[in-house]
């Protein structure tokens, strides 16, 4: 036991022990700090969209068609999941009959509500062109799509699809915002394919001088409001709506 003791002593005196516990530390050191690379690495491919899922969402949106020609099954099942009567005798109840009163007007499909239209196919168009928007930032920036900025801009869409009797579309409709939320917040994003425009061109080797490049940008609503859309006693409840939007793109699974 004594023996033991003095070689402990003489170890811890030339420092060898000192010194292999330091180099043990400096390895558990480095082991500790590749693990956290390692997670840190994998943590972001695990949010990149790869090309097989960008691939898939953009299929998905080819299914909500274009203009003149988005399927009636898709607007009629938008109108079943968040059209509401809000004077209903029991309180507040859903009405998917409303489904069946979808008609196509000058803007595509449409449901009428006292003296407005609620645009549904504009909706799911603006719906389709804002996650499309979303999804390429996300590509360029090598990440998945913000969902919670992409709800706020689909909140938007909803309210950017009403026309008055004569059809004459709202630039942003307020029926049943709260106070706080009648005004959406607007944002400038840079217009895709924004042109170029040349002061002067000289031609050289194929090679064009004195070009100056202009970004455009276009304001952008959004907004945190996902209450009801009020036309006197009936209503488009805007979550509704943007949930039905979100399941059909399959959302979920492209978004934080």
């Amino acid at each position: 036991m004594r023996g033991d003791l003095k070689a402990a002593f003489r170890r811890e005196k030339s420092g060898t022990g000192r010194d292999s516990l330091l180099h043990g530390d400096r390895l558990l050191t480095q082991i500790s700090l590749k693990s956290s690379l390692s997670y840190i690495f994998d943590k972001e491919v695990s949010l990149m969209l790869g090309a097989d899922a960008v691939a898939s969402l953009r299929e998905k949106l080819n299914e909500f068609g274009e203009a003149g020609a988005v399927p009636p099954p898709l607007a009629q099942r938008l109108i079943e999941a968040s059209a509401w009567w809000l004077h209903h005798p029991q309180s507040p109840t859903r009405a998917p009959g409303f489904s069946e009163r979808v008609v196509r007007g000058p803007h595509g499909w449409e449901v009428e509500f006292g003296g407005n239209y609620f645009l549904v196919e504009r909706a799911i168009l603006l719906s389709k062109r804002s996650i499309s928007d979303a999804l390429e930032r996300a590509v360029v920036s090598s990440s998945t799509i913000d969902g919670t900025r992409l709800r706020k801009r689909l909140n938007a869409c909803v309210r950017e699809s009403v026309a008055k009797s004569n059809h004459e579309e709202y630039d942003y409709y307020r029926g049943g915002a709260p106070p706080e939320m009648r005004q959406p917040r607007y944002i400038k994003e840079p217009l895709p394919d924004s042109g170029t425009i040349q002061d002067s061109e000289t031609a050289s080797n194929d090679r064009v001088s004195n070009r100056r490049v202009i970004q455009l940008f276009r304001p952008v609503a959004f907004s945190e409001d996902a209450g009801f859309m009020t036309f006197g006693t009936q209503a488009i409840k805007i979550g509704d709506f943007v949930d039905e939007i979100w399941r059909q793109a399959n959302l979920d699974s492209f978004c934080l």
